[in-house]
């Protein structure tokens, strides 16, 4: 073969090679495209230059390799660009998938145990059943998820249980001590109550779970908010690790009062102890905390009747993600008012650096402040403005896929997509800054009978009804659009 036959073939292969990684190239930007609309967070005006530049450069080198012109710098060029637009859907992929996940939460799980002393020999439901045991259950209280267990078992193992009726989780502790009972069957959700109290703490840890059973059930999709820059998010941060919607106490109850148009944050805490009126207690009065034990819409709708608001969404985490969440944020800054230890942590007055764990733990004590309850309120929304600030960063660019993968396994959200888009989509194209403002109401220790807890006496927290209508004011200005700054909300917080 001479070499001027041998060029040509040099050449022809070249051209294959240019034409080959030129197409891949332009594929790619296409499908980054497609991605682009279905995550809906990225502003058209973007998704337009994201697809021109490809266009333009497939354009351009198709006509370079049918002239047989600058093939090697074809072939380079494509293939840089080639990778750069694997990152770029990489990235989109990622998130697409965490946004639709996040926001699939049309689901509500109540996780129904049965529960025995840990002396009891009963290692299954057919050993309680023939060892003559009676079952107490709550006349009161997913009533209807524990009669289905019920008929799921003695369907299962033919024959029926004896059961014994009892107002209260507390009268069902005590009928366990006594051995009226030797078995109860409950929603795990109750058996927090009793770990919430001191004087039921040793029962906590003297009966363990012989048989466990998850349900599911629908809720209600929450519509798009008529006003998309306007809107409140309900934010619960429930007291489990694992799974994010099964029904539990909300330690974390925070009202986000979000006004788009004047880049406003209004983050305001209730404490979990507030002594209110849930949505379906009808007149009688209980911890808001309890609310969440009956599904986190009735939190929602708990506190919208408190302030006499509209909440549109909720959003809820579980301290698992809150973990895992700073994990792969490679930590948040967060302001503490005070210095004080907690579990093995030391906080310093002021900016602090925290972990994950640090960064629960300091958002869950409540026994190192004067305070209590309402500094831990104030603490739990430091938190999430350090959190609000490091996403704000190009560091979490360092650990998106894991970071993506925490939110959601940690996150639900009733915020639909097209409605998370718009929010993303404005701020990349005003590049604004937020001014975000916090605020928690106050009120006074006491007991009380509550909802959840039958004829038991609870520490409540009694509401200061001048603070929540302030609360309720500070709601209304920041949806109106009216000025609100930090220094006056200090300075009222400084006299009540």
């Amino acid at each position: 073969m001479d070499q001027e036959t041998k060029g040509k073939l040099d050449k022809a292969l070249l051209k294959k090679i240019s034409l080959t990684v030129t197409v891949i190239m332009a594929v790619l930007a296409v499908v980054v495209v497609i991605f682009c609309f279905i995550t809906k967070l990225i502003p058209p005006l973007y998704i337009a230059l994201i697809a021109l530049v490809p266009a333009l450069m497939t354009a351009g080198f198709i006509y370079l390799s049918l002239k047989n012109k600058l093939h090697i710098v074809v072939i380079a060029c494509s293939f840089v660009m080639s990778v750069v637009l694997c990152f770029g859907l990489y990235y989109l992929i990622r998130t697409n998938s965490a946004l639709d996940k996040i926001t699939a939460a049309d689901e509500k799980e109540s996780v129904i145990n049965i529960y025995v002393s840990n002396k009891s020999e009963a290692e299954n439901i057919n050993d309680a059943v023939n060892g003559g045991y009676t079952f107490g259950i709550l006349t009161k209280g997913d009533r209807e998820n524990v009669v289905r267990m019920i008929t799921d078992i003695t369907s299962t193992i033919g024959s029926s249980i004896t059961t014994r009726e009892y107002g209260s989780i507390y009268d069902i502790a005590r009928g366990m001590q006594s051995n009226e009972i030797q078995a109860f069957i409950v929603n795990e959700a109750y058996v927090g109550l009793l770990r919430d109290d001191e004087d039921y703490s040793e029962f906590c840890d003297s009966v363990k779970v012989l048989v466990g059973m998850s349900m599911n059930e629908k809720i209600e999709v929450a519509q798009e908010s008529d006003d998309r820059d306007k809107f409140v998010i309900y934010v619960s941060g429930i007291d489990v690790f694992g799974s994010v919607n099964v029904t539990s106490r909300s330690d974390v109850n925070i009202l986000v009062v979000v006004n788009n148009e004047t880049k406003t944050v209004l983050l305001v805490s209730t404490p979990r102890d507030y002594y209110v009126n849930l949505s379906n207690s009808g007149i009688e009065k209980d911890k808001l905390t309890h609310a969440g034990i009956y599904g986190v819409d009735v939190s929602k709708d708990t506190l919208a009747k408190l302030y006499s608001t509209h909440v549109d969404y909720y959003l809820r985490m579980n301290f698992t993600g809150f973990i895992e969440i700073i994990k792969n944020l490679q930590g948040i800054r967060v302001y503490s008012d005070y210095e004080f230890d907690m579990e093995g942590y030391h906080y310093n007055q002021g900016y602090n650096t925290f972990s994950g764990a640090e960064a629960l733990s300091f958002a869950r004590d409540r026994d190192s402040f004067k305070d209590g309850d309402r500094q831990r309120g104030r603490n739990q929304m430091a938190v999430i403005r350090g959190v609000i600030e490091k996403m704000e960063s190009s560091d979490i660019l360092y650990n998106y896929g894991d970071l993506m993968d925490s939110l959601s396994d940690s996150f639900e959200t009733s915020m639909p997509k097209d409605h998370i888009g718009y929010i993303v989509q404005d701020q990349i194209e005003t590049k604004a800054e937020w001014n975000i403002l916090s605020y928690s109401v106050n009120g006074t220790d006491s007991m009380g009978l509550c909802y959840s807890s039958g004829d038991e006496w609870l520490y409540v927290m009694e509401p200061d009804q001048d603070t929540v209508n302030y609360g309720k004011q500070l709601i209304d200005d920041v949806l109106a659009g009216r000025n609100v700054t930090q220094d006056m909300i200090n300075l009222y917080m400084s006299q009540h």
